[in-house]
């Protein structure tokens, strides 16, 4: 019988591929803070001594492992999911059955709708780099005139992906936008196990999915030269800054990362593709807001590109919005995660309903 409760966790907070600074070369220390260090005395390595367990998005196996364990030790195990991934990429953690087997789900920068009262919404943790003033510079001769887009080339046949999206605008408006990031120039093996893995998602999905249509068939990108495409960049800001445009493309529209506040963070406009923003409580005066089109984007990038007052006004209101005290209470990973803990250890005394 545990009498103080503990919580038990096996999965770190994942974190980006890309690094976000303006200098690779800061001597400052970068704040590395998981989750589980907003815990404190009560997180426990050992499962007899817990009460209650956290999971990092659904394993089924490794759920299943541990719902076992504690029925054998006669633990009486509460269960906490957090969701980092939204419904295109695990579309199971979305299933009502699984949804039923947690006393709480927090998902971080999803809208997903639901009506059970234990699903709580909360914002995606950004790093405190973001929140760092910096100092707007537009020597427009400088800056390249067209619009950077950072993310790896992806597969994903879920319905209202953006994946598919975002390779018809490297695809088609390659005299408007450079793209970096894995996928886009480079042919491997593991954009052959990406797209397997692609089509048996969207098989075994196959009422969320759009793996039969032709639009599918038509969307595969496969890497390849093309003058617009680059590799991999380390460091987000230190590519920002070379252009006078940045496009941030979302994975789904019902998702917010830590992509957009990246891009406001660097000094250049944003043109954004994805969720309602003004749902999260950010301004509209401070990015650019494109439809889920080729012709809304072309618009606002070349809109962005030859009218330089008006991107100015927009880094300037960016910055004013992160300066300010509330975005950082909202938005910083620091009161994310203080905000996640006290509501896991609030949690941790209700009556586990678990049941697999």
């Amino acid at each position: 019988m545990v009498i103080n409760k503990k919580v038990y966790m096996e999965d770190m907070y994942p974190h980006d591929n890309y690094i976000f600074e303006e200098d690779e070369d800061r001597n400052e220390k970068k704040s590395s803070f998981q989750l589980q260090d907003y815990f404190g005395p009560v997180l426990t390595k050992n499962l007899n001594e817990s009460n209650l367990v956290v999971f990092y998005d659904f394993k089924k196996k490794k759920f299943k492992r541990l719902y076992n364990l504690s029925k054998r030790l006669k633990l009486d195990l509460r269960f906490v999911l957090i969701r980092t991934e939204p419904r295109i990429i695990i579309p199971s953690q979305y299933n009502e059955k699984i949804e039923k087997l947690f006393d709480l789900i927090i998902d971080f920068g999803s809208v997903h709708k639901n009506n059970l009262k234990h699903i709580k919404g909360e914002v995606w943790p950004v790093s405190p780099e973001v929140f760092r003033k910096v100092s707007l510079n537009f020597c427009d001769g400088d800056l390249i005139d067209k619009a950077i887009l950072i993310s790896s080339n992806k597969n994903n046949f879920m319905k209202d992906n953006l994946y598919i999206l975002r390779k018809k605008v490297v695809d088609e408006l390659s005299l408007l936008v450079d793209v970096y990031g894995d996928g886009w120039r480079n042919f491997n093996i593991n954009f052959v196990r990406q797209l397997i893995g692609a089509i048996f998602l969207g098989i075994i999905n196959y009422k969320q999915s759009i793996v039969f249509s032709r639009e599918v068939i038509c969307s595969i990108s496969w890497p390849k030269r093309s003058a617009n495409r680059y590799l991999k960049v380390r460091s987000k800001a230190n590519y920002y800054k070379l252009y006078k445009v940045i496009l941030v493309i979302e994975n789904s529209g019902e998702y917010l990362s830590e992509k957009l506040f990246e891009a406001l963070a660097s000094g250049r406009p944003v043109v954004y593709v994805g969720t309602d923003l003004e749902k999260w409580g950010i301004p509209s005066d401070v990015y650019v807001k494109a439809n889920k089109s080729l012709e809304s984007i072309r618009d606002c990038v070349e809109e962005l590109v030859h009218n330089v007052e008006l991107g100015k006004n927009i880094c300037r209101n960016a910055q004013d919005w992160l300066q300010k005290k509330s975005t950082l209470e909202k938005f910083s990973r620091e009161k994310v995660f203080q905000r996640t803990a006290t509501l896991v250890q609030i949690h941790a005394n209700d009556n586990c309903t678990t049941c697999f």
